[in-house]
């Protein structure tokens, strides 16, 4: 793909307008919550996706 620095992808049907993002010093946080599109494989329920990254991984 061409890409020359470390990315992170979370591929989710919540509106990135609703992400919470938290940091500080060693680690951050990316937070998604969709409740209101549940999978129709599986309980009408919504997810909540978490990313955490730590300094060290990033360089």
């Amino acid at each position: 793909m061409g890409l020359e620095e470390t990315h992170f992808v979370l591929l989710t049907a919540v509106k990135m307008e609703y992400i919470q993002v938290i940091e500080n010093d060693c680690l951050t946080a990316f937070i998604t919550a969709g409740l209101s599109n549940g999978s129709e494989f599986r309980a009408k329920v919504g997810t909540i996706n978490i990313i955490l990254v730590h300094a060290s991984s990033v360089k």
